[in-house]
């Protein structure tokens, strides 16, 4: 069942401090509660309205279904599914037979890579693989873009799944290879989804695979979802008009209290899936970083890559029936967007080290230093949100947060999953 909506009555003071949260960095001089007191003096383990109305407000559960795909038409399709889990685990379009998708998405390690500070397929690729569990929820916005990679060089699942198989440090392989596979070993699949295979050397025949290759992959991924926090259950209690629960302890309620008030976190992790899935500056150092480039210019390199992108949502082989809605058609470079990386979910992040797009912090003690310290000083493109600036946490506090965020790991999601007939 869908959550239902909530009407929540609050003060005009609170109603500001919510908008506050919303739209990041509350200004100079004025203050969320994050003291661990809630703002009132009241112990630990008890909430202010204030912070009630932000977890009610701000945060939230995942809805039971991703949102539509619309440049997929099969994104929801059991059998497409079942297929792209085979295409997920299936090596042997890389150039050495050796790399999958799961080579740098390792189900046991929460479907990122743990191997190094980066990925590596053929060669390192000079960024860390984010998670892909929960990703398909994007920031959870109505009609928002589910942006893909770091930099958000693609604007949909399936079209980022044609990006690896090509390229020469990823899997080096190419599109005739797949599509070659796909006719030799999964033809009877493929066929009952997606009709006959074209003869192969017709025009476009190969592409036409190969994007169909990239949809089956996108229904897959749609179903590597986890839910069920700690979290998830301390705020259906809220929601339903408690005012505090046992299913965070007390650390984990201050490092709430913090995550929503002093420490600010809630400015870009918010939403269902605790991110807004846009691009910010943070200050993460590129220099004496193993495997990763002297300079990333992250979100600015991506949006011309993006508007000629042949996969794109505009593109021939999207099944959107409104180009003209794309988010891509929208775009216009910024100042800010120089040095900035895509928000990544929270959910399930104890689970996920190394961190950043570096992956050059391999704890959560270490990412909440680095935000305490307001990121680092130097050795990056582009210069710092405004939200980045020096905490002042005490060791409390820090480890408060650490075990707050302890508190979204969700339900584990099976290596494989043994059936995909029943979509979440």
């Amino acid at each position: 069942m869908t959550e239902p909506r909530t009407s929540i009555r609050i003060a005009p003071s609170l109603a500001l401090a919510v908008a506050l949260a919303a739209c990041g960095a509350p200004p100079e001089g004025y203050s969320l509660p994050g003291d661990g007191t809630g703002g009132s003096g009241e112990p630990v383990g008890q909430f202010s309205d204030l912070e009630l109305a932000i977890v009610r407000a701000q945060l939230g559960s995942l809805p039971d279904r991703p949102p539509p795909s619309p440049t997929n038409r099969f994104a929801d399709d059991a059998r497409a599914a079942a297929l792209g889990q085979k295409f997920f685990f299936e090596k042997g379009y890389s150039a050495n037979g050796e790399v999958s998708c799961a080579t740098c998405h390792i189900p046991s390690a929460g479907f990122q890579d743990n191997r190094a500070n980066t990925s590596a397929g053929i060669d390192f690729t000079g960024r860390s693989s984010p998670t892909i569990i929960n990703a398909v929820f994007g920031s959870g916005a109505a009609g928002s873009t589910v942006w893909q990679f770091w930099d958000g060089r693609k604007d949909s699942f399936w079209s980022q799944a044609l990006g690896p198989p090509e390229n020469e440090v990823e899997m080096g392989g190419t599109r005739t290879a797949v599509t070659a596979l796909v006719a030799e070993k999964y033809a009877s699949e493929y066929q009952a989804i997606f009709g006959a295979l074209p003869a192969l050397d017709a025009p476009d025949a190969v592409t036409e695979v190969y994007v169909n290759f990239g949809k089956a992959i996108e229904a897959y991924e749609r179903l590597v979802v986890s839910r069920n926090s700690a979290f998830d259950r301390f705020r259906d209690a809220i929601v339903r008009g408690a005012v505090d629960s046992d299913e965070l302890d007390a650390s984990q309620k201050l490092g709430l209290k913090l995550f929503v008030g002093k420490a600010g976190c809630v400015s870009c992790h918010r939403g269902p899936n605790f991110s807004d899935w846009t691009f910010h500056n943070i200050g993460v150092s590129q220099a004496n970083v193993e495997h990763v480039p002297a300079e990333d210019s992250g979100r600015a390199g991506a949006i011309e890559r993006l508007e000629s992108d042949e996969f794109n949502c505009t593109s021939r082989w999207s099944d959107s029936s409104d180009a003209a809605g794309c988010a891509v058609t929208r775009l216009s470079p910024r100042d800010t967007d120089t040095g900035a990386f895509k928000t990544p979910t929270l959910r399930n992040v104890a689970l996920t080290a190394p961190y950043f797009h570096t992956g050059g912090l391999d704890t959560l003690d270490a990412v909440v230093d680095f935000y305490d310290q307001g990121g680092e000083e130097s050795g990056y493109v582009g210069s710092q949100d405004r939200n980045i600036r020096k905490l002042s946490l005490t060791s409390e506090e820090k480890q408060a947060l650490v075990d707050f965020l302890g508190a979204l790991t969700g339900d584990a999601v099976a290596s494989e999953l043994t059936s995909v007939a029943g979509m979440p």
